[in-house]
């Protein structure tokens, strides 16, 4: 649609790497949500027309500890993932206490349409409890967008994002975009067809060295 509307979890950066923002150039918006304070700032100032909510997403309403990177694209409240960041040279600056609450709660709190158009998920190894922690009765969208990085090592249809989302039969979960190449060299028949939904270059969800799954409502 030429004004449709999303919620962009793990939102990060306004503009850089943003799967949200080339659409809200277009006219769409919605609700974004981050927990980093200084992605709050930018968010309210560079794009007034979305709904920013400064919240980590988990499956119950706590307070989790936050590792914040020199490299923000690392910040993460998962362990695992902040063990593969340092892995990859990331330097953890701070750590911090944040809050953080059920994707359904921040969902109804803002309004958002039941049959939204577009859920992205990218919350470097919480991406999963992000799912979890949606009442997929109340809230569903067309399409969802979510980072799947067990994908990176293994066919998508046997990952958690997959078992997640087609449990529920109204779910179609079609293809794995992101690092096609080097799926491809490392294991070429583990690799599917490009997905006829993104673009061949994934810029329009600003698709950059890592994994997204895409998953269509058909229901």
């Amino acid at each position: 649609p030429d004004k449709g509307t999303y919620a962009d979890v793990g939102a990060g950066h306004p503009y850089f790497g943003s799967n949200s923002y080339l659409f809200s150039r277009r006219g769409w918006q919605g609700l974004t949500i981050d927990p980093n304070p200084d992605h709050a700032r930018l968010h309210r100032l560079l794009r007034p027309r979305d709904t920013f909510r400064q919240f980590g997403i988990a499956q119950t309403e706590t307070e989790l500890e936050y590792f914040k990177f020199t490299n923000p694209d690392f910040n993460t409240f998962d362990p695992s993932a902040r063990d593969r960041a340092l892995s990859f040279g990331g330097k953890v600056k701070e750590t911090d206490r944040v809050s953080v609450r059920p994707l359904a709660a921040l969902l109804k709190e803002t309004g958002i349409k039941s049959d939204f158009d577009l859920l992205s998920v990218d919350c470097e190894g919480l991406d999963v409890d992000v799912l979890k922690s949606n009442d997929w009765e109340t809230y569903r969208p067309r399409i969802v967008l979510v980072e799947d990085l067990e994908a990176l090592d293994k066919p998508f249809q046997v990952t958690e994002v997959h078992e997640v989302m087609t449990a529920r039969q109204r779910w179609l979960h079609i293809c794995l975009s992101g690092q096609r190449k080097e799926l491809a060299a490392k294991n070429p028949d583990r690799l599917e067809a490009p997905c006829p939904y993104l673009p061949q270059s994934d810029s329009a969800f600003a698709v950059h060295g890592d994994s997204k799954s895409v998953v269509l409502r058909i229901g």
